[in-house]
């Protein structure tokens, strides 16, 4: 069956994507047919058929004897989401036909809407992270902003699929979103959604020897080849040393993040799953990396998912200083099944860990040294200029574990 990893929160570009990749995380998608998913986990006890057979019944009698007609797919849609909500669990999730295609297009990196990732926290709608260059980046919506209302619409208790519905649309047109932010007055912004085309990669030179690489979408299949293309050009223009930059990066494919992991890890487990029906499985290095070239990594909240599978793979091997502040913490695993219907179930299967067999999940990846960010946009980025100020002591020879970390 093939395998994919996305983002696990919704990424509100014109499309729904499965809570969680993303807030920043990611499922590993098992794509199935409903048929293939019962053979192989359907319970075979009298008392779950039974259980099963008293569903069945309810359902027949509130279709024959409620006193008003009710929709018979209300009424299904309603017993489905009752036994996901059942779970607690907020990447767990069922998503009708005409969201459910959409769901491997953020693999194409070309999207219509607004561009942020959102997650449902404790009732509230959070933007995890927005999507440099976009629409919600433009208008300077920022990690950790609570969307209150959408076009004059209170979001308290709307449900995440439903904000997120309201906020995507077609090119052109417009929503209006007011924000609570900590510390600041309620801010009130209109968006014109667009179509988003997604640059993978952006670089350039910092200095005479330094070279500075952010992924800037969520890991698809390209990340891995543009990285490296990328790397390579900076070397030309006398890169000796990397500053790569997953700040804001909620995350993307599991193939992509051990590529990307590759990139600067020659050899070793990056990253293993282990579920309650599966036996571990263990994703290793490819073999194809840049060496010892001296590297910097920076994260900040906004960093989930596969973007923690890279820094909790670099931080393990000790292959180089993380610098920004605590990751966002999503450490499940989320297979993605297909339905007779045309719709389709999301599903926590497993929890993966990083090559020292840390779980992130709810912790995220503690930076080596911790810089905090800056709301102000035209302040100094002091976590760039930190991991400058280190690539050059390392440069000039100097153990980056030795530096003092205040």
């Amino acid at each position: 069956m093939a395998r994919y990893l996305k983002t696990v929160s919704f990424i509100v570009l014109g499309i729904f994507i499965a809570a969680a990749l993303f807030a920043g995380g990611f499922f590993i998608g098992q794509r199935t047919a409903l048929s293939a998913f019962i053979q192989v986990h359907a319970p075979n006890s009298k008392t779950s058929s039974s259980d099963i057979r008293v569903v069945t019944e309810v359902f027949s009698i509130i279709n024959d004897s409620y006193v008003d007609k009710v929709s018979k797919d209300k009424v299904i849609d309603g017993a489905i989401n009752g036994m996901i909500e059942s779970l607690d669990d907020p990447y767990t999730r069922h998503f009708k036909p005409k969201d459910f295609k959409h769901i491997e297009e953020v693999t194409e990196g070309r999207f219509e809407g607004v561009g942020m990732t959102l997650e449902a926290v404790n009732g509230d709608i959070v933007v995890v992270s927005p999507i440099a260059g976009t629409p919600a980046d433009k208008a300077g919506i920022k990690a950790g902003d609570k969307i209150t209302e959408i076009d004059g619409k209170s979001t308290k208790g709307m449900e995440l699929d439903t904000a997120v519905g309201k906020i995507k649309g077609k090119s052109g047109s417009k929503v209006t979103i007011k924000l609570a932010r900590e510390g600041s007055e309620p801010l009130t912004v209109t968006l014109t959604r667009t179509e988003i085309k997604i640059p993978n990669i952006t670089e350039r030179m910092e200095g005479d020897n330094i070279g500075y690489v952010r992924l800037i979408h969520t890991f698809d299949f390209s990340a891995g080849p543009d990285l490296r293309k990328a790397i390579t050009r900076l070397k030309g223009q006398g890169a000796k040393a990397i500053i790569f930059d997953l700040r804001n990066n909620p995350g993307g494919l599991l193939e992509a993040g051990v590529d990307v992991s590759s990139v600067f890890i020659d050899r070793g487990v990056i990253v293993s799953i282990k579920g309650r029906k599966e036996a571990e499985k263990k994703y290793t290095a490819r073999g194809d990396s840049i060496g010892d070239t001296p590297i910097v990594l920076l994260v900040n909240k906004g960093s989930a998912s596969a973007s923690e599978i890279v820094a909790g793979a670099i931080q393990d091997y000790g292959r180089g200083p993380i610098i920004g502040e605590q990751t966002f913490g999503k450490g499940s695993v989320q297979t993605v099944i297909d339905l007779q219907d045309g719709s389709g179930l999301i599903i926590t299967t497993a929890k993966y860990y990083t090559p020292k067999g840390r779980s992130i999940s709810k912790i995220g990846v503690t930076p080596d040294f911790v810089v905090p960010g800056t709301e102000d946009e035209n302040a100094p980025d002091a976590q760039l200029e930190k991991a400058k100020e280190i690539l050059n002591l390392m440069l000039q020879g100097q153990d980056w574990k030795t530096i003092p970390k205040n």
